[in-house]
This record gives structure tokens, C-alpha cells and sequence, in this order.
């Protein structure tokens, strides 16, 4: 095989060997980067313990756990009134909003069992 040299003496460089090694070394980058981004989702509450909230049964027995439908879609957090206490608010689909209020305790983040809905126009 006989070697192509520049005027200047330098070896010319293939055209389809230099965008194959481009080609290789993009897909290369590209796909280290979306597995990093997957790696890093994935373990995201590594070394945290996760707990369900709860209604408030400090007065009376064993309630069930309380269930946000997947459909609702978290709009933001609040203050609530008293200290430790946050609002939570939700939107639905049909542009409905919804609050949920809770509070912390020794830990715990404890639901009010009364959902409150603001209405969007039709």
C-alpha cells in the first residue's frame, strides 16, 4: 500500500478515517453520558429510608394510607399556619386544584384527611 504524503511532507489524513474515528468517539461520549444520567436516577434514594405519610392516628386507631392519584400533578409547596405544617398543592387534568395539608412530627409527616379542591372554570 503506498503512502500519500502533503506537499509538506506530512501524511494526508483519510477523510473516512477521521469521520469514523469522530463517529466512534461522539457515540462513545453520548452513550456515557445517558447511562451516567440513568446511574444517577436510578440511585437517587440510595442510603435514604423512605416512609410512608400517614393520616393523623395519634387519637384513634389504625387508618389506611393515604393515595394521591398518579394523575394529579405536584404544582408546588406552601407554609402552612402553624409551625411545622406545609401545604401541598396539586392539579388534576382538568385544571382542578387541589390542597393538602400536613404537618411534621417527631419525624413523621402526618396528612390531614380533608383534601380541599378549587375548582377551574368550565
Amino acid at each position: 500500500m503506498k503512502r500519500r504524503f502533503a506537499k509538506d511532507g506530512n501524511r494526508s489524513v483519510n477523510p473516512a478515517l477521521g469521520a469514523g474515528v469522530a463517529f466512534v468517539f461522539l457515540t462513545v461520549v453520548l452513550s456515557y453520558g445517558i447511562g451516567y444520567v440513568r446511574l444517577v436516577h436510578a440511585q437517587s434514594t440510595s442510603g435514604f429510608v423512605t416512609r410512608e405519610a400517614r393520616f393523623d392516628e395519634s387519637v384513634g386507631g389504625s387508618k389506611p394510607t393515604p393515595i394521591i392519584p398518579s394523575s394529579w400533578r405536584f404544582i408546588g409547596v406552601s407554609n402552612g399556619e402553624k409551625i411545622n405544617s406545609n401545604t401541598l398543592w396539586f392539579q388534576d387534568r382538568n385544571g382542578n386544584i387541589y390542597v393538602v395539608q400536613g404537618f411534621t412530627t417527631y419525624g413523621k409527616f402526618i396528612l390531614d384527611e380533608t383534601i380541599y379542591k378549587i375548582a377551574a372554570e368550565k
